[in-house]
């Protein structure tokens, strides 16, 4: 059976996700390997449905029943070409608020609610 193209029919999806922005690495157990394959899928499909960046640094794998949510993450190592290392400039909060704000914004919109349109 198709996925619900409504992404209202993602709420216990999102719940999770947004709890889990926040932390660096979060582990949401299932009742089963399959129940976590679902809700993976159901998940990665409410990502693409939402139209929004928010989610898009969570890596979700698999652990059996569990699903493990992470934030990508720098894993080498930049250097200039005499070896000396640089170390990757963080995202400010203030970055990631906006982001969190446009997507309230365009939700708000595609639900027919009014905003003011000063985004």
């Amino acid at each position: 059976m198709p996925l619900p193209k409504n992404p209202t029919a993602y709420a216990h999806v999102k719940q999770i996700l947004d709890a889990a922005l926040p932390h660096a690495k979060c582990v949401f157990t299932l009742p089963s390997r399959e129940a976590a394959v679902r809700w993976r899928q159901e998940a990665y499909y409410f990502r693409r449905l939402s139209g929004s960046d928010v989610y898009a640094d969570l890596m979700l794998r698999l652990d059996g029943p569990k699903v493990i949510i992470e934030r990508k993450h720098v894993v080498g190592k930049l250097t200039t070409h005499d070896g000396t290392v640089i170390e990757p400039l963080a995202i400010a909060p203030e970055v990631q608020l906006e982001e969190a704000e446009k997507f309230a914004f365009n939700f708000a919109k595609k639900l027919g609610l009014e905003v003011d349109d000063d985004l």
